[in-house]
């Protein structure tokens, strides 16, 4: 589910920052478009990002890229974080942002005692926080300096994912993939899409776009051809019967869509196909 309710603490920039210091605290699964950062501080916390699960103790950090499905599954009552949640406008070089959105780049999810640069980077974290805190009247410029910094010391130092690009891709393609195959016969839209598999719609149109080079109302209509021409070869429904059931709302547009993918009527493809099917005996 998408979710962007902590926006509601935004006032002059655009993030937020909460402590939490005790007591039981779970997320469901969700996702948002903004960036977010938390730093354990007290017990241990489970959380999961996609299907990767980890355990979070004092000091350990993880960090959430834009649209990254995750939940918080289980919480010790003595856990205590400070998360933030911030627009990636906020980091001041743009081909990076661009490269964060478009998912060029991600930043590693999790960051525990083992990693030589934790007290570093918690230190341009706790700068962040402080920063927010004192509320200057120039904590704008203050805040993206900070954020800024933190972000050139993850990248400098290659906290990137940079396996996460190719296996995202192929993950999504084989979910949106999955859900056509199951559902293309339905009245479905890329808003439905979207909601099943628990994407933004605007972020699943621009990726789609992006994993299979078309719209996706283009590939719809040309996945429901190709399953309508396994329908044409068998004979044994009408057109109009094969054109609803493969999807389309009316046999008019059935035959304006095959003829745009196919480049012929589905009526001149059954004909060709009786015809070759015939000389073939």
């Amino acid at each position: 589910m998408y979710k962007d309710s902590f926006k509601t603490g935004y006032k002059n920039v655009p993030i937020r920052i909460w402590f939490h210091d005790g007591g039981e605290l779970v997320a469901d699964i969700h996702n948002h478009a903004e960036f977010e950062i938390s730093m354990s501080t007290g017990g241990s916390r489970t959380f999961m990002v996609g299907s990767e699960q980890f355990v979070m103790k004092p000091g350990d950090m993880y960090f959430i890229n834009p649209f990254e499905v995750h939940s918080a599954i289980e919480t010790e009552k003595s856990h205590s974080n400070v998360c933030i949640c911030f627009d990636c406008s906020l980091i001041a070089d743009e081909k990076v942002v661009d490269a964060i959105r478009n998912e060029k780049i991600k930043i590693v999810n999790f960051l525990d005692e083992s990693c030589k640069h934790l007290t570093e980077i918690q230190r341009l974290f706790m700068n962040i926080v402080d920063c927010y805190k004192s509320n200057s009247e120039y904590i704008e410029m203050e805040i993206k300096a900070h954020i800024t910094l933190l972000f050139s010391f993850l990248l400098k130092n290659e906290y990137i994912n940079l396996s996460y690009k190719e296996s995202c891709n192929e993950v999504f393609y084989k979910k949106v993939f999955a859900y056509i195959s199951r559902n293309y016969a339905s009245d479905i839209t890329s808003k439905d899409v979207a909601n099943a598999l628990l994407y933004n719609h605007s972020y699943f149109c621009r990726k789609f776009k992006n994993s299979f080079g078309v719209q996706f109302c283009d590939y719809l209509n040309m996945y429901r051809v190709i399953e309508s021409k396994k329908l044409l070869d068998d004979g044994e429904k009408t057109i109009t019967q094969i054109a609803l059931e493969c999807g389309f709302n009316s046999q008019p547009y059935f035959s304006v869509c095959f003829k745009r993918y196919m480049g012929i009527l589905p009526s001149e493809y059954r004909r060709q196909a009786n015809v070759s099917e015939i000389l073939s005996k």
